[in-house]
């Protein structure tokens, strides 16, 4: 019976990780990314960007490196739950989760 249940946590991991490469490979295949639109609304309201601004927001949201590189620092980020900023609460995600979790249990 033991070994069921490690066999089964066991596919669970390589399944948990299949998807989730899927699904940051699709992420950043798609054709805008957050630093090409934060640009698009730059330029909009008239500001002028720089290429030297579009490489430090690359590098600062981490869209500067390849695929596999990038969906294995956010892999190794995820583990030490280091889910970064938040965009909107312009703080720790974790400290979001952390203050509005008790709205998603109470009864």
């Amino acid at each position: 019976m033991l070994k069921y249940i490690l066999k089964r946590l066991g596919q669970s991991i390589l399944i948990l990780l299949g998807v989730s490469l899927i699904i940051y490979i699709l992420v950043r295949c798609m054709p805008g990314d957050y630093v090409t639109n934060k640009i698009a609304q730059m330029q909009t309201i008239g500001a002028d960007a720089a290429g030297e601004l579009v490489d430090v927001m690359k590098k600062a949201y981490g869209l500067d490196t390849n695929i596999l590189e990038g969906y294995f620092t956010w892999l190794g980020n995820l583990l030490r739950f280091d889910f970064g900023d938040s965009f909107i609460h312009k703080r720790p995600v974790v400290d979001v989760i952390k203050d509005n979790m008790g709205v998603s249990f109470a009864v």
